[in-house]
């Protein structure tokens, strides 16, 4: 199979991230349990657990494509862009 000439066109989709915000790029579980993969607002990619502080909020929930986070006592939901 050949691969496209412009595949990072092909798997985009434009404007779907905001580069300043905190932005879920997925969600997986493993055998340490569900974890998210988060951009951050600096541009660095980290994969936090349930508990996990993360950008000055702590990761509530993980589910399919999305995940819960606090602050301040107000929860805040975000969802991988075109899931």
């Amino acid at each position: 199979m050949a691969t496209p000439n412009d595949p990072d066109k092909l798997a985009t989709q434009p404007d779907a991230l905001p580069l300043s915000d905190l932005a879920l790029l997925g969600t997986l579980t493993g055998p340490s349990g569900p974890q998210a993969l988060l951009r951050l607002p600096s541009g660095k990619i980290s994969r936090a657990a349930p508990g996990d502080e993360v950008g000055g909020m702590r990761l509530t929930a993980i589910g399919v494509g999305e995940v819960n986070l606090t602050k301040g006592g107000r929860v805040y939901r975000l969802t991988v862009p075109g899931a």
